[in-house]
């Protein structure tokens, strides 16, 4: 329930009668600005595009990071395998030579001797051929490991780059937003030192029924609030600042800021 007067206006909340003047309605009307303001600048920080990038750019980092992690374990590991092939190999070239020696040197005169040292040796020579076959397969595993360790690194890099530049200039904007949000804040407590309490009390409430909008501006004959068309003698009256009133739809207070 609400009664107009000039230069004046009741308001009730929980049966309770408060005033506000139509000095205090200017000054309700910077604080809603400012509480505006306020909402927009803490909603900007999470809607920021640098913050939305760098955040897809991170989760691409750490991809990449765990994803040249295994490689290079998968590298290490190969190469592992190739120095233990190398080993064998040269093992097996060791123990040729040194039947080979045998053979030919005329150390061993037995027929049955000598068929066991060939049967040996093809074995040895066998195994060899299979071991530099495996070799030559773990060389060309580790260059293609090298190469893709190389590229994931580079990769890496590059993105490890670009994520510094982006936040370089996320925090140049962060900063920015911070620094507005402290001049709002501030202006808005100095604001609130001179301001009626009782103005105070009726703007807190609308605000909190009216989904944080309890003043509405007055704009081409509507109410800026529910957008309804105004009567031709409210909306005169709120233009003429000799009354304060409310839209007899959705209950806000009405405000004309032209002259």
């Amino acid at each position: 329930m609400f009664f107009t007067y000039s230069f004046f206006i009741f308001y009730f909340i929980g049966g309770i009668s408060y005033g506000i003047t139509y000095e205090s309605l200017q000054d309700l009307w910077k604080l809603q600005n400012y509480d505006n303001r306020i909402v927009e600048l803490k909603k900007s920080f999470k809607a920021m595009p640098l913050r939305k990038k760098l955040l897809k750019l991170k989760d691409e980092i750490i991809k990449q990071r765990d994803e040249l992690k295994f490689k290079q374990d998968e590298l290490e590991e190969t190469r592992k395998k190739l120095r233990q092939m190398e080993r064998t190999c040269r093992d097996l070239t060791f123990m040729q030579r040194d039947i080979e020696t045998k053979l030919y040197s005329g150390e061993v005169t037995s027929v049955k001797e000598l068929e066991q040292l060939e049967k040996k040796l093809n074995k040895i020579k066998n195994n060899k051929g299979i071991s530099e076959n495996l070799t030559l397969e773990l060389i060309e595993e580790v260059e293609e490991l090298e190469k893709q360790v190389n590229e994931q690194g580079n990769s890496l890099k590059g993105d490890k780059r670009k994520y510094k530049k982006y936040k370089l200039k996320y925090d140049t904007e962060v900063y920015k937003i911070k620094e507005e949000l402290f001049k709002t804040e501030f202006a808005r407590e100095e604001l609130l030192e001179n301001l009626e309490k009782d103005a105070l009390n009726i703007y807190e409430d609308l605000k909190k029924r009216k989904n944080g909008i309890a003043i509405a501006l007055v704009e081409d004959g509507k109410c800026s609030g529910c957008f309804m068309n105004l009567p031709i003698a409210l909306e005169n009256s709120v233009k003429s600042k000799q009354k304060i009133s409310m839209c007899e739809n959705c209950g806000r207070i009405l405000y004309w800021k032209g002259e």
